[in-house]
């Protein structure tokens, strides 16, 4: 809800309906249907189905302190469903050509049945259901802005997913599925300014796979199998790039001898290091002028190549879990002065 709220003007009307209960009492008979309708004109209307489990503070367990109970007396109960989804409900039908946003998180649902056509739907939220397929009628939703599918079994995509319907999708999450490749062609959206693909099982990626993504602010790529990286030179508005776990290190090999200032041989005990090839630059990294937040930890990196310290642009850089050693930890330090938060 806080994300869409965010999007809209201080003043913007809303009307949620929460919970399954809600939901069963606005679509209880057709009158009701007709006086929501009549009420909802120039409102943000929210379906939020989403799963949050019940808890009671109150309950004692075995070793509580005194002071944990005093604690829990004072909590509310968490007002959330009983019972997870198993599919979405039927009486969503009766708000289909009303919603702007639906959230169905954390549910159990295997399956988007052929009725749920939301053509002025702007906002989906799946994450953390067992969807193993791509739900396909999301191409018939027009208006579709946020599509969210992330800890779900997704396996594969159709190359033509997205051609040329959802043109003005602009945040796509599809992180940790088990998806294992994607053709460039899927994600040819022009619009899209996110999208998180980290904790799947890609092995390539071509080199122009973001070539229809312009507008790209944010690329989430981390904890990935994948032997190869995009080109980042066609995402040239890019402010924010994640890439965990790669091990970009053992691309740049150990060294990087005269891409390295001279001031600092003496970091190397095996003397001075020999000139190889900087991976950064083949992928574009270089390019990134507007770039803002970087993550590279756990990549086995040692060094950095001389022509990665004018990345000056960056205001919060994630290099911890790298074998730099702690003299070369001050000299980075040193080489980014304006860096509001760097860790090692």
């Amino acid at each position: 809800m806080i994300r869409i709220l965010e999007r809209f003007p201080e003043g913007t009307e809303f009307i949620e309906i929460k919970g399954l209960a809600d939901l069963l009492s606005k679509s209880y008979s057709k009158k009701t249907i007709t006086n929501f309708k009549n009420s909802v004109k120039n409102k943000i209307v929210f379906v939020n189905l989403s799963y949050v489990e019940r808890v009671n503070h109150s309950f004692i367990r075995e070793g509580d302190s005194i002071e944990d109970l005093l604690i829990s007396a004072a909590l509310p109960e968490v007002n959330g469903q009983e019972l997870k989804l198993d599919k979405i409900p039927n009486e969503i039908k009766y708000f289909l050509d009303t919603v702007d946003f639906i959230d169905l998180s954390y549910n159990s649902i295997c399956e988007i049945p052929d009725w749920f056509i939301c053509t002025k739907l702007k906002g989906l939220y799946l994450e953390g259901n067992k969807l193993i397929e791509f739900p396909k009628i999301v191409r018939q939703f027009h208006s579709l802005e946020d599509l969210d599918l992330r800890f779900n079994k997704i396996k594969s995509i159709d190359k033509t997913e997205f051609l040329k319907n959802n043109t003005r999708l602009k945040y796509l999450n599809l992180s940790y599925n088990e998806l294992d490749s994607i053709e460039f062609f899927v994600f040819n959206l022009r619009q899209l300014q996110f999208i998180e693909l980290s904790g799947n099982y890609f092995e390539t990626f071509s080199e122009d796979f973001f070539r229809g993504n312009s507008n790209l602010e944010y690329i989430g790529f981390s904890d990935s199998q994948a032997s190869s990286i995009p080109d980042f030179r066609f995402t040239p508005k890019l402010r924010s790039l994640s890439l965990q776990g790669h091990q970009v290190g053992s691309k740049l090999k150990e060294g990087l001898g005269g891409m390295i200032e001279e001031n600092i041989d003496s970091i190397f005990p095996e003397g001075k290091p020999f000139e190889v090839f900087d991976y950064f630059e083949d992928i574009g990294l270089y390019d990134l002028k507007n770039l803002e937040y970087l993550n590279l930890s756990d990549n086995q990196l040692r060094v950095l190549p001389r022509k990665f310290f004018h990345l000056q642009s960056i205001k919060h850089m994630d290099l911890s879990e790298n074998d730099f050693s702690y003299a070369y930890k001050k000299y980075i330090k040193q080489m980014f002065p304006n860096v509001d938060k760097l860790l090692f």
